[in-house]
Protein backbone atom coordinates (compact mmCIF):
# COMPACT_ATOMS: atom_id res chain seq x y z
CA UNK A 1 0.00 0.00 0.00
CA UNK A 2 2.50 2.42 0.94
CA UNK A 3 4.38 1.66 -2.14
CA UNK A 4 1.57 2.92 -4.31
CA UNK A 5 0.96 5.55 -2.06
CA UNK A 6 4.45 7.33 -2.40
CA UNK A 7 5.04 6.26 -6.45
CA UNK A 8 5.38 8.88 -8.87
CA UNK A 9 3.29 8.51 -11.60
CA UNK A 10 5.97 9.61 -14.06
CA UNK A 11 8.52 7.29 -13.08
CA UNK A 12 5.91 4.37 -14.42
CA UNK A 13 7.18 2.47 -17.21
CA UNK A 14 4.20 0.37 -18.01
CA UNK A 15 1.27 -1.84 -15.78
CA UNK A 16 0.59 -5.51 -17.13
CA UNK A 17 -2.48 -7.05 -15.95
CA UNK A 18 -2.45 -10.57 -16.16
CA UNK A 19 -6.18 -11.88 -16.09
CA UNK A 20 -5.01 -15.40 -16.62
CA UNK A 21 -2.05 -16.27 -14.51
CA UNK A 22 -1.81 -20.09 -15.01
CA UNK A 23 0.55 -22.36 -13.14
CA UNK A 24 3.29 -19.68 -12.08
CA UNK A 25 1.23 -18.14 -9.31
CA UNK A 26 0.34 -21.03 -7.73
CA UNK A 27 -3.08 -21.86 -6.10
CA UNK A 28 -6.06 -19.10 -6.14
CA UNK A 29 -4.88 -16.57 -7.92
CA UNK A 30 -7.32 -15.18 -10.25
CA UNK A 31 -5.46 -11.68 -11.44
CA UNK A 32 -2.05 -10.43 -11.63
CA UNK A 33 -1.26 -6.53 -11.81
CA UNK A 34 2.45 -5.86 -12.87
CA UNK A 35 3.57 -2.08 -12.39
CA UNK A 36 6.93 -1.71 -13.51
CA UNK A 37 8.64 1.64 -12.65
CA UNK A 38 12.02 3.60 -13.54
CA UNK A 39 14.11 5.30 -10.04
CA UNK A 40 14.86 8.35 -9.13
CA UNK A 41 18.85 8.56 -8.57
CA UNK A 42 18.51 11.39 -5.44
CA UNK A 43 15.61 12.29 -3.54
CA UNK A 44 13.36 11.86 -0.50
CA UNK A 45 9.43 11.05 -0.04
CA UNK A 46 7.62 11.28 3.26
CA UNK A 47 3.64 11.10 3.50
CA UNK A 48 1.40 10.04 5.46
CA UNK A 49 -1.89 7.93 4.73
CA UNK A 50 -4.60 8.81 7.44
CA UNK A 51 -7.99 7.26 7.79
CA UNK A 52 -10.33 7.47 11.02
CA UNK A 53 -13.62 7.14 11.25
CA UNK A 54 -16.02 10.11 12.66
CA UNK A 55 -19.38 8.52 13.94
CA UNK A 56 -17.47 5.34 15.41
CA UNK A 57 -13.91 4.56 16.84
CA UNK A 58 -12.33 3.05 13.62
CA UNK A 59 -9.67 3.87 11.62
CA UNK A 60 -5.77 3.44 10.20
CA UNK A 61 -3.53 5.57 9.74
CA UNK A 62 0.17 5.14 8.05
CA UNK A 63 3.18 6.87 8.23
CA UNK A 64 5.83 6.31 5.69
CA UNK A 65 9.48 7.74 4.32
CA UNK A 66 11.63 6.38 1.25
CA UNK A 67 15.13 8.12 0.49
CA UNK A 68 16.92 7.63 -2.64
CA UNK A 69 20.88 7.19 -3.60
CA UNK A 70 22.03 6.25 -6.97
CA UNK A 71 21.40 2.38 -7.11
CA UNK A 72 19.90 2.38 -3.21
CA UNK A 73 16.59 2.87 -1.89
CA UNK A 74 15.87 2.95 1.89
CA UNK A 75 11.97 3.22 3.05
CA UNK A 76 10.57 2.89 6.25
CA UNK A 77 6.85 2.54 7.16
CA UNK A 78 4.85 2.25 10.28
CA UNK A 79 0.93 1.81 10.50
CA UNK A 80 -1.31 2.05 13.45
CA UNK A 81 -5.07 0.32 13.23
CA UNK A 82 -7.91 0.69 16.01
CA UNK A 83 -11.79 -0.40 16.32
CA UNK A 84 -13.68 -0.02 19.10
CA UNK A 85 -17.37 -0.70 19.23
CA UNK A 86 -20.38 -1.61 21.10
CA UNK A 87 -23.91 -2.01 21.56
CA UNK A 88 -24.22 -5.44 19.14
CA UNK A 89 -27.31 -7.34 18.72
CA UNK A 90 -28.09 -10.68 17.07
CA UNK A 91 -30.88 -12.92 17.36
CA UNK A 92 -30.41 -16.81 17.32
CA UNK A 93 -33.20 -19.33 17.61
CA UNK A 94 -32.47 -23.71 17.53
CA UNK A 95 -34.18 -26.59 17.11
CA UNK A 96 -32.17 -29.70 18.38
CA UNK A 97 -33.91 -32.99 17.37
CA UNK A 98 -32.91 -35.20 20.05
CA UNK A 99 -32.36 -39.05 20.61
CA UNK A 100 -35.71 -39.69 21.31
CA UNK A 101 -37.43 -38.10 18.83
CA UNK A 102 -38.61 -35.01 20.70
CA UNK A 103 -37.78 -31.01 19.22
CA UNK A 104 -35.83 -28.83 22.06
CA UNK A 105 -36.30 -25.31 21.30
CA UNK A 106 -34.04 -22.07 22.27
CA UNK A 107 -33.26 -18.87 21.12
CA UNK A 108 -30.29 -16.66 22.22
CA UNK A 109 -30.47 -13.06 22.00
CA UNK A 110 -27.27 -10.63 22.16
CA UNK A 111 -28.79 -7.70 24.19
CA UNK A 112 -24.81 -6.22 24.31
CA UNK A 113 -21.28 -6.43 23.04
CA UNK A 114 -17.95 -4.72 23.32
CA UNK A 115 -15.47 -5.42 19.90
CA UNK A 116 -12.15 -3.66 20.11
CA UNK A 117 -8.60 -4.00 18.04
CA UNK A 118 -5.41 -2.56 18.28
CA UNK A 119 -2.76 -3.02 15.86
CA UNK A 120 0.92 -1.69 15.19
CA UNK A 121 3.02 -2.63 12.16
CA UNK A 122 6.80 -1.04 11.46
CA UNK A 123 8.70 -2.25 8.33
CA UNK A 124 12.03 -1.46 6.99
CA UNK A 125 13.03 -2.21 3.74
CA UNK A 126 16.36 -1.80 1.72
CA UNK A 127 16.87 -2.46 -2.72
CA UNK A 128 19.67 -2.01 -4.36
CA UNK A 129 18.76 -2.17 -7.77
CA UNK A 130 19.76 -1.22 -11.92
CA UNK A 131 16.99 -1.31 -13.66
CA UNK A 132 18.26 -3.11 -16.80
CA UNK A 133 20.16 -5.79 -14.91
CA UNK A 134 19.46 -6.88 -11.11
CA UNK A 135 17.01 -6.12 -8.57
CA UNK A 136 17.96 -7.11 -4.77
CA UNK A 137 15.33 -6.18 -1.71
CA UNK A 138 15.62 -6.90 1.70
CA UNK A 139 12.19 -6.42 3.70
CA UNK A 140 11.56 -6.84 7.77
CA UNK A 141 8.60 -6.28 9.12
CA UNK A 142 7.29 -6.86 12.56
CA UNK A 143 3.59 -6.47 13.58
CA UNK A 144 1.61 -6.82 16.72
CA UNK A 145 -2.44 -6.88 17.38
CA UNK A 146 -3.95 -6.79 20.43
CA UNK A 147 -7.87 -7.64 21.16
CA UNK A 148 -8.28 -6.72 24.57
CA UNK A 149 -12.20 -6.63 26.55
CA UNK A 150 -13.97 -8.20 23.53
CA UNK A 151 -17.77 -9.90 25.06
CA UNK A 152 -21.06 -10.31 24.44
CA UNK A 153 -23.71 -10.82 26.76
CA UNK A 154 -26.44 -13.00 25.84
CA UNK A 155 -30.58 -13.47 27.48
CA UNK A 156 -30.75 -17.91 26.77
CA UNK A 157 -34.80 -18.88 26.87
CA UNK A 158 -36.13 -22.30 26.12
CA UNK A 159 -39.56 -22.32 27.49
CA UNK A 160 -38.91 -23.11 31.16
CA UNK A 161 -35.20 -21.32 31.94
CA UNK A 162 -34.41 -17.86 31.24
CA UNK A 163 -30.68 -17.03 32.14
CA UNK A 164 -28.33 -14.66 30.80
CA UNK A 165 -24.73 -15.69 29.93
CA UNK A 166 -21.49 -13.78 28.55
CA UNK A 167 -18.65 -14.92 26.06
CA UNK A 168 -15.49 -13.49 25.83
CA UNK A 169 -12.76 -13.92 23.61
CA UNK A 170 -9.74 -11.90 23.66
CA UNK A 171 -6.77 -12.78 22.35
CA UNK A 172 -2.62 -10.86 21.37
CA UNK A 173 -0.61 -11.86 18.58
CA UNK A 174 2.84 -10.75 17.12
CA UNK A 175 4.29 -11.66 13.68
CA UNK A 176 8.31 -11.12 12.53
CA UNK A 177 8.75 -11.70 8.73
CA UNK A 178 11.77 -11.15 6.44
CA UNK A 179 11.45 -11.59 2.73
CA UNK A 180 14.46 -11.57 0.41
CA UNK A 181 13.74 -10.94 -3.32
CA UNK A 182 16.69 -11.35 -6.18
CA UNK A 183 15.63 -10.51 -9.34
CA UNK A 184 18.77 -10.69 -12.31
CA UNK A 185 18.28 -10.42 -16.32
CA UNK A 186 20.42 -12.78 -18.28
CA UNK A 187 20.79 -10.95 -21.87
CA UNK A 188 18.19 -9.45 -23.91
CA UNK A 189 14.81 -12.18 -22.91
CA UNK A 190 16.20 -14.28 -20.49
CA UNK A 191 15.65 -13.88 -16.67
CA UNK A 192 16.06 -15.18 -12.96
CA UNK A 193 13.86 -14.37 -10.10
CA UNK A 194 14.74 -15.61 -6.74
CA UNK A 195 12.31 -15.35 -3.35
CA UNK A 196 13.11 -16.31 0.44
CA UNK A 197 10.65 -15.67 3.02
CA UNK A 198 10.90 -16.57 6.91
CA UNK A 199 7.99 -15.71 9.45
CA UNK A 200 6.64 -16.69 12.56
CA UNK A 201 3.28 -16.03 14.56
CA UNK A 202 3.07 -16.05 18.62
CA UNK A 203 -0.35 -16.03 19.43
CA UNK A 204 -2.09 -16.15 22.96
CA UNK A 205 -6.03 -16.26 23.25
CA UNK A 206 -8.56 -16.67 25.61
CA UNK A 207 -12.29 -17.76 25.34
CA UNK A 208 -14.98 -18.19 27.81
CA UNK A 209 -18.61 -18.97 27.31
CA UNK A 210 -20.85 -18.82 30.33
CA UNK A 211 -24.16 -20.84 28.71
CA UNK A 212 -23.32 -24.23 30.66
CA UNK A 213 -21.72 -22.96 33.83
CA UNK A 214 -18.00 -21.64 33.80
CA UNK A 215 -16.13 -22.74 30.55
CA UNK A 216 -12.49 -21.39 29.68
CA UNK A 217 -9.31 -22.00 27.90
CA UNK A 218 -6.55 -21.08 26.54
CA UNK A 219 -4.60 -21.37 23.67
CA UNK A 220 -0.75 -20.72 23.17
CA UNK A 221 0.18 -20.82 19.93
CA UNK A 222 3.35 -20.75 17.55
CA UNK A 223 4.40 -20.99 14.31
CA UNK A 224 7.06 -21.07 12.00
CA UNK A 225 7.10 -20.82 8.12
CA UNK A 226 9.83 -20.56 5.16
CA UNK A 227 8.75 -20.49 2.04
CA UNK A 228 11.26 -19.86 -1.29
CA UNK A 229 10.84 -19.86 -4.87
CA UNK A 230 13.20 -19.55 -8.02
CA UNK A 231 11.67 -18.78 -11.51
CA UNK A 232 13.27 -19.07 -14.55
CA UNK A 233 11.73 -16.84 -17.70
CA UNK A 234 12.68 -16.67 -21.71
CA UNK A 235 11.04 -14.23 -23.82
CA UNK A 236 11.46 -15.88 -27.05
CA UNK A 237 9.01 -15.25 -30.42
CA UNK A 238 6.06 -15.69 -30.20
CA UNK A 239 5.84 -17.13 -26.79
CA UNK A 240 7.41 -16.94 -23.10
CA UNK A 241 8.33 -20.07 -21.22
CA UNK A 242 8.95 -20.47 -17.68
CA UNK A 243 10.07 -22.85 -15.20
CA UNK A 244 10.47 -22.38 -11.71
CA UNK A 245 10.18 -24.58 -8.61
CA UNK A 246 8.30 -23.25 -4.57
CA UNK A 247 9.10 -25.18 -1.38
CA UNK A 248 7.21 -24.02 1.56
CA UNK A 249 7.34 -25.97 5.35
CA UNK A 250 5.34 -24.60 8.23
CA UNK A 251 5.31 -25.94 11.77
CA UNK A 252 2.92 -25.14 14.48
CA UNK A 253 2.60 -25.95 17.91
CA UNK A 254 -0.31 -24.81 19.57
CA UNK A 255 -1.34 -25.82 23.42
CA UNK A 256 -4.64 -25.65 24.60
CA UNK A 257 -4.99 -25.58 28.12
CA UNK A 258 -8.09 -25.09 30.93
CA UNK A 259 -11.55 -27.00 29.90
CA UNK A 260 -9.73 -27.52 26.58
CA UNK A 261 -7.28 -29.81 27.13
CA UNK A 262 -4.50 -30.67 23.64
CA UNK A 263 -1.13 -30.58 22.01
CA UNK A 264 -1.22 -30.01 18.47
CA UNK A 265 2.31 -29.98 16.77
CA UNK A 266 1.34 -30.25 12.78
CA UNK A 267 3.63 -30.31 10.34
CA UNK A 268 2.70 -29.12 6.23
CA UNK A 269 5.26 -29.45 3.27
CA UNK A 270 5.09 -28.35 -0.62
CA UNK A 271 7.63 -28.59 -3.29
CA UNK A 272 5.78 -27.12 -6.31
CA UNK A 273 7.79 -27.64 -9.83
CA UNK A 274 5.89 -25.95 -12.43
CA UNK A 275 6.55 -25.28 -16.52
CA UNK A 276 4.56 -22.97 -18.81
CA UNK A 277 4.17 -21.52 -22.29
CA UNK A 278 2.10 -18.55 -22.43
CA UNK A 279 2.00 -16.50 -26.35
CA UNK A 280 -0.19 -15.28 -29.16
CA UNK A 281 -0.86 -16.30 -32.45
CA UNK A 282 -3.25 -13.95 -34.59
CA UNK A 283 -6.55 -13.46 -32.97
CA UNK A 284 -5.67 -16.24 -30.34
CA UNK A 285 -3.75 -15.91 -27.46
CA UNK A 286 -3.05 -19.35 -25.48
CA UNK A 287 -1.60 -20.54 -22.34
CA UNK A 288 -0.80 -23.73 -21.32
CA UNK A 289 0.88 -25.11 -18.06
CA UNK A 290 1.65 -27.95 -15.39
CA UNK A 291 2.78 -28.24 -12.33
CA UNK A 292 3.54 -31.30 -10.29
CA UNK A 293 3.07 -30.76 -6.47
CA UNK A 294 4.74 -32.86 -3.77
CA UNK A 295 2.64 -32.48 -0.54
CA UNK A 296 2.99 -33.35 3.41
CA UNK A 297 1.43 -33.31 6.24
CA UNK A 298 1.95 -34.56 9.84
CA UNK A 299 -0.11 -34.50 13.62
CA UNK A 300 0.57 -37.15 15.88
CA UNK A 301 -0.53 -40.25 14.34
CA UNK A 302 -2.18 -38.73 11.12
CA UNK A 303 -0.22 -38.13 8.19
CA UNK A 304 -0.29 -37.90 3.94
CA UNK A 305 2.44 -37.62 1.83
CA UNK A 306 1.17 -37.72 -1.99
CA UNK A 307 1.93 -36.08 -5.29
CA UNK A 308 -0.86 -34.47 -7.53
CA UNK A 309 -0.70 -32.81 -11.38
CA UNK A 310 -2.52 -29.05 -11.92
CA UNK A 311 -2.47 -28.64 -15.59
CA UNK A 312 -4.28 -25.43 -16.65
CA UNK A 313 -5.15 -24.28 -20.33
CA UNK A 314 -6.12 -20.97 -21.35
CA UNK A 315 -7.46 -19.91 -24.89
CA UNK A 316 -8.50 -16.55 -25.42
CA UNK A 317 -10.02 -15.90 -29.21
CA UNK A 318 -10.65 -12.06 -30.40
CA UNK A 319 -14.11 -12.12 -32.18
CA UNK A 320 -14.44 -8.60 -33.02
CA UNK A 321 -13.09 -5.09 -31.56
CA UNK A 322 -13.82 -5.38 -27.79
CA UNK A 323 -15.45 -8.49 -27.95
CA UNK A 324 -13.48 -11.93 -26.61
CA UNK A 325 -14.46 -15.61 -25.87
CA UNK A 326 -12.33 -17.09 -22.91
CA UNK A 327 -12.04 -20.30 -21.98
CA UNK A 328 -10.23 -22.33 -18.93
CA UNK A 329 -9.25 -25.46 -17.20
CA UNK A 330 -7.44 -26.13 -14.22
CA UNK A 331 -7.35 -28.73 -11.31
CA UNK A 332 -5.82 -28.43 -8.06
CA UNK A 333 -6.09 -29.74 -4.47
CA UNK A 334 -7.74 -27.64 -2.05
CA UNK A 335 -6.37 -27.75 1.94
CA UNK A 336 -8.74 -27.28 5.20
CA UNK A 337 -7.81 -24.53 7.44
CA UNK A 338 -5.64 -25.30 10.00
CA UNK A 339 -8.74 -24.89 12.90
CA UNK A 340 -10.61 -27.84 11.15
CA UNK A 341 -7.60 -30.33 11.59
CA UNK A 342 -6.08 -29.38 14.93
CA UNK A 343 -7.08 -32.44 17.69
CA UNK A 344 -9.08 -29.85 19.66
CA UNK A 345 -13.10 -29.91 21.03
CA UNK A 346 -14.14 -26.78 21.87
CA UNK A 347 -17.49 -25.90 23.61
CA UNK A 348 -19.88 -23.26 21.28
CA UNK A 349 -22.86 -23.38 23.48
CA UNK A 350 -24.46 -25.29 26.03
CA UNK A 351 -25.38 -28.15 23.49
CA UNK A 352 -22.75 -27.87 20.26
CA UNK A 353 -18.71 -28.70 20.03
CA UNK A 354 -16.90 -27.71 17.45
CA UNK A 355 -14.49 -31.10 16.87
CA UNK A 356 -11.10 -30.80 14.78
CA UNK A 357 -10.49 -33.96 12.17
CA UNK A 358 -6.61 -34.56 11.72
CA UNK A 359 -6.89 -37.17 9.47
CA UNK A 360 -8.83 -34.76 7.16
CA UNK A 361 -7.61 -34.98 3.19
CA UNK A 362 -7.41 -32.56 0.42
CA UNK A 363 -10.27 -32.46 -2.14
CA UNK A 364 -9.87 -32.31 -5.65
CA UNK A 365 -10.84 -29.28 -7.22
CA UNK A 366 -11.34 -29.40 -11.10
CA UNK A 367 -12.95 -26.00 -13.26
CA UNK A 368 -14.09 -25.56 -16.29
CA UNK A 369 -14.60 -21.78 -17.22
CA UNK A 370 -16.51 -19.79 -20.24
CA UNK A 371 -16.10 -15.98 -20.27
CA UNK A 372 -17.50 -13.95 -22.92
CA UNK A 373 -16.95 -10.21 -22.39
CA UNK A 374 -17.51 -6.53 -24.74
CA UNK A 375 -15.66 -3.39 -23.83
CA UNK A 376 -16.61 -0.82 -25.61
CA UNK A 377 -16.16 3.05 -25.43
CA UNK A 378 -19.72 3.56 -23.35
CA UNK A 379 -20.54 -0.11 -22.47
CA UNK A 380 -18.76 -3.30 -20.66
CA UNK A 381 -20.62 -6.59 -20.09
CA UNK A 382 -20.08 -9.92 -20.08
CA UNK A 383 -21.62 -13.59 -19.09
CA UNK A 384 -19.45 -16.23 -16.82
CA UNK A 385 -20.24 -19.97 -16.92
CA UNK A 386 -18.25 -22.26 -14.27
CA UNK A 387 -18.47 -25.66 -14.40
CA UNK A 388 -16.92 -26.90 -11.27
CA UNK A 389 -16.36 -30.57 -9.26
CA UNK A 390 -15.03 -31.21 -6.00
CA UNK A 391 -13.90 -34.90 -5.63
CA UNK A 392 -13.30 -36.19 -1.83
CA UNK A 393 -14.98 -32.51 -0.66
CA UNK A 394 -14.60 -31.75 3.01
CA UNK A 395 -18.27 -31.51 4.28
CA UNK A 396 -19.68 -29.98 7.37
CA UNK A 397 -21.32 -32.80 9.46
CA UNK A 398 -23.11 -32.59 12.45
CA UNK A 399 -23.16 -35.85 14.67
CA UNK A 400 -25.39 -36.56 17.81
CA UNK A 401 -24.28 -38.26 20.92
CA UNK A 402 -26.00 -40.33 23.07
CA UNK A 403 -26.30 -37.61 25.56
CA UNK A 404 -27.74 -35.31 22.70
CA UNK A 405 -24.83 -32.85 22.64
CA UNK A 406 -23.71 -32.26 18.71
CA UNK A 407 -20.61 -32.47 17.12
CA UNK A 408 -19.66 -30.35 14.34
CA UNK A 409 -16.84 -31.31 12.30
CA UNK A 410 -15.31 -31.78 8.82
CA UNK A 411 -15.12 -34.54 6.78
CA UNK A 412 -14.15 -36.09 3.43
CA UNK A 413 -17.78 -37.51 2.23
CA UNK A 414 -19.10 -36.97 -1.19
CA UNK A 415 -18.37 -35.32 -3.81
CA UNK A 416 -19.91 -31.72 -5.60
CA UNK A 417 -21.10 -30.59 -8.91
CA UNK A 418 -22.25 -27.26 -9.49
CA UNK A 419 -22.81 -24.92 -12.16
CA UNK A 420 -22.68 -21.18 -12.38
CA UNK A 421 -24.16 -18.31 -14.46
CA UNK A 422 -22.61 -14.86 -13.79
CA UNK A 423 -22.80 -11.71 -16.21
CA UNK A 424 -22.61 -8.01 -15.71
CA UNK A 425 -23.48 -4.69 -17.53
Amino acid sequence: KEDLLSLDPKLVKNIDFIDNPGVRYGDGIGYVIDIRTKRNTTGYVLGADLSNSVTTVNGGNTLYAKLNHKNSELALTFTSLYKDQRGFRSSETADYTLNNGSHYLVSRNQIDGRSRRFGNQFEIKYSLADSATYVFQANLSVGGNNTPGNYADFVYRDGTIEKSFRTINVSSDFSPTLDLYFFHQLGNHQSITANVVGSSIYTDKRGYNGEEGDYAYEVNGRTWSLESEAIYENKLKPFTLSAGLNHSMTFTNNEYTGDVSALNKMRRGELYLFSEVKGRWKRIGYSAGIGVANKTYSQENYSFDYWTFRPELTLNYDILTGLNARYTFETYRSESSYAMVSDARIRENSREWKVGNPNLQPSRVIKNIIDVSYNGRRVSCGMNMEYRRVLGSNMSVYERTATDEFLYSQQNIGNIMMFVVQNYL
